[in-house]
């Protein structure tokens, strides 16, 4: 029995106690979708709703969709906590600090990284004897360190703090260099006496990404995805070195089956680029039978276009609301140009200030995929990514209401201009955009 194993075996006991006392007694029912608990097979969802900061920034510059008319209505959205709440990175946290004990481990692999919190939560870890690492990209460590340089990359102290704190506790990180694709997860792995879980979603543990950003994120407890999760990271971190080399290939060998169930909930996992996640993603949307729902920071893989335009085309409802940076080179205009009464899509204007920075899909009111990959063919055969697709309609309930919250902040909002006049421009306080931004997904 290796390590890793031998780091495991204590829940693959829990884990079937787990799903036998609260597995679902109806097929309507959940396994911990809105409760979390510490036993295995449940799971929590949690929204960033970045309109307190959206709201501040239009008060600021007196720009005139925030006025008396309006303000109820932006103000009563901006309260709107789904599902867990808004405070990802305290939810990270505390799940960080149940990793202890023998073999306990807190292995992070993140595109982006700033928030200090987190960083030290992980050296708290690393206190406790734990095997922390992080995985991340090459432009994220080239705004932590003034000897480095990137083409889309500039100093930033939040950065430099962050990076300084986990390298002064020892512990290691690895990173792509300069790579023109991206290192683009954003999870975690923590595992201690009593804790097996991961931390997986759109958001990236930065302060802008839960305060300003439109986010998702998720806490899965499971031995069984933990033990998938661990072989991504494994394959990252060695492909990856300290000083950004990239290993030609990759040790990850995709699994044969991507089914995982927590609880009586099924889960499949994908890892592209090693795992290519665009054939099932397209599949689910070839088969919708109601109704397509899209949030979309990016959204350019001709295969899902081509589907959801299908479907679209056949009377399937599609709702969407796009990052408008990059909306009109992807699936917004034709989309759009069907001018069909069973479409229905808006563009989020204040990237990128204030990103929509979600990649879901809802399917048929009981299906859902999301985590870090955006709908593009460099998140499939270039990136390093994670995607989850979970068959349940109390999560897809969830992710529902996180986007009827971002539809009606998005109506509150002006309108860009049409895609066939010009491109929308960015505001002119707007900083420049990330390596994941639309441009460069």
């Amino acid at each position: 029995m290796n390590t890793f194993q031998k780091l495991l075996a204590p829940f693959a006991l829990v884990a079937a106690l787990a799903t036998a006392c609260t597995a679902p007694t109806s097929p309507d029912a959940t396994t911990g979708s809105s409760d979390l608990t510490e036993d295995a097979g449940s799971y929590q969802l949690y929204f960033t709703n970045p309109l307190p900061a959206v709201i501040a920034r239009l008060q600021a510059k007196k720009l005139p969709e925030y006025s008396p008319a309006t303000a109820d209505r932006w103000q009563a959205l901006s309260q709107i906590d789904v599902a867990g709440g808004r405070n990802l990175h305290q939810a990270l946290i505390d799940l960080m600090a149940r990793a202890s004990g023998d073999n306990c481990a807190v292995l992070v692999s993140d595109y982006d990284f700033n928030r200090r919190e987190v960083a030290d939560a992980m050296i708290q870890a690393k206190s406790r004897g734990c095997d922390v690492r992080l995985v991340t990209d090459g432009d994220t460590v080239a705004k932590a360190d003034a000897d480095l340089t990137a083409a889309r990359s500039q100093v930033d102290p939040a950065y430099h703090e962050a990076f300084t704190a986990l390298r002064t506790a020892g512990i290691e990180i690895h990173h792509d260099g300069k790579r023109g694709a991206i290192m683009h997860d954003k999870f975690a792995v923590v595992v201690g006496a009593n804790v097996a879980s991961v931390w997986a979603g759109s958001w990236n543990f930065t302060t802008d990404d839960e305060e300003s950003f439109w986010n998702n994120g998720i806490q899965i407890n499971s031995a069984e995805m933990v033990k998938r999760y661990h072989a991504d990271f494994d394959a990252l971190y060695t492909r990856f070195g300290a000083d950004g080399s990239v290993a030609k290939k990759s040790t990850y060998v995709p699994a044969t089956d991507h089914g995982v169930a927590v609880g009586n909930t099924k889960f499949e996992v994908y890892f592209p680029r090693d795992d290519h996640a665009s054939p099932r993603i397209t599949e689910i949307l070839n088969g919708a039978k109601k109704s397509i729902h899209v949030l979309a920071f990016s959204f350019t893989s001709q295969e899902m276009t081509a589907a959801v335009v299908a479907r679209a085309k056949a009377g399937v409802e599609v709702r969407g609301v796009f990052e408008n940076s990059g909306a009109c080179s992807g699936a917004y205009k034709p989309l759009a140009e069907l001018g069909a009464q069973n479409v229905t899509l808006s563009r989020w204007p204040y990237g990128p200030v204030h990103f929509m920075h979600h990649k879901v899909f809802i399917v048929d009111g009981d299906k859902v995929v999301f985590s870090s990959f955006n709908f593009s063919s460099s998140a499939d055969n270039s990136n390093d990514e994670n995607v989850l697709i979970v068959h349940d309609a109390d999560v897809a309930a969830q992710f529902e209401q996180a986007y009827q919250v971002v539809e009606k902040a998005t109506a509150l909002a002006p309108k860009p201009v049409d895609c066939k006049v010009a491109p929308a421009a960015a505001p002119a306080d707007a900083r420049a955009p990330e390596a994941e931004a639309p441009t460069n997904p």
